[in-house]
């Protein structure tokens, strides 16, 4: 003879676990379509993104937003082989790793407060009749030539990774002059955790978008698209 307790305790029971399992169901969802809005915004996808409690990502959400578009264009204009857009991500995260080292950056900030003092302390004397105390030689110098002087050989300031694509490492060179400016005056300005999280969470950003800028491609490449950069 079936026990009618029995049978209602089994029912109570098999309610409790489908509301279990639904409520479970349901965390895991918004725990998923968090984590969606998260990488869609890490990816520039136009999701608002309310402030960190890191200063130094807070820094490098802005930082992205004015970097991004034209890193990815550069990377997709790298068509002819996979072989090119690797060596443009190795070699540009090379370079943005070298440029954020304290040393380098303060040496830099020092460089730069050191020539605003001499501007400062460099004056032109003026005679009664307007007559300059310098030279013409003196005041002005050939710009044209000093400029071309600085540029001959500036490429060779950058690594050059062996065995590495030389067409994405030139192309790799002039994304990361257009953004270094901005990279280094972000960085320049935060200190311990901050710095290291804003330098851990750009480079890992940046390989993200170019992941995502690899399946923008009308022909990506699927190891491209889904490889971390440390792993191919």
């Amino acid at each position: 003879m079936i026990d009618r307790m029995q049978l209602i305790k089994e029912e109570i029971l098999r309610d409790y676990i489908r509301k279990q399992l639904a409520r479970q169901d349901k965390l895991v969802e918004n725990k998923e379509e968090k984590l969606r809005q998260f990488i869609r915004g890490m990816l520039g996808e136009g999701v608002d993104t309310e402030p960190t409690e890191s200063t130094g990502i807070n820094v490098l959400e802005g930082l992205l937003n004015n970097i991004v578009p034209s890193f990815k264009q550069k990377y997709k204009m790298l068509t002819t082989t996979p072989a090119q857009r690797i060596s443009f991500i190795k070699h540009l995260l090379s370079f943005v790793d070298d440029s954020l080292k304290p040393d380098q950056i303060n040496d830099e900030a020092a460089e730069e407060a050191a020539s605003e003092r001499l501007a400062e302390e460099v004056k032109i004397n003026v005679g009664e009749e307007g007559d300059m105390n310098l030279d013409d030689q003196a005041l002005f110098p050939n710009i044209d030539k000093e400029d071309a002087e600085n540029e001959t050989g500036d490429d060779e300031l950058f690594v050059s990774l062996e065995g590495e694509d030389k067409t994405g490492r030139d192309m790799a060179i002039e994304s990361f002059k257009q953004m270094n400016n901005q990279i280094t005056k972000a960085y320049s300005g935060l200190q311990g955790k901050d710095a290291s999280l804003f330098k851990k969470y750009l480079i890992k950003n940046l390989d993200l978008h170019r992941m995502q800028a690899e399946k923008e491609l009308p022909e990506p490449d699927d190891a491209l698209a889904t490889i971390p950069v440390d792993k191919l």
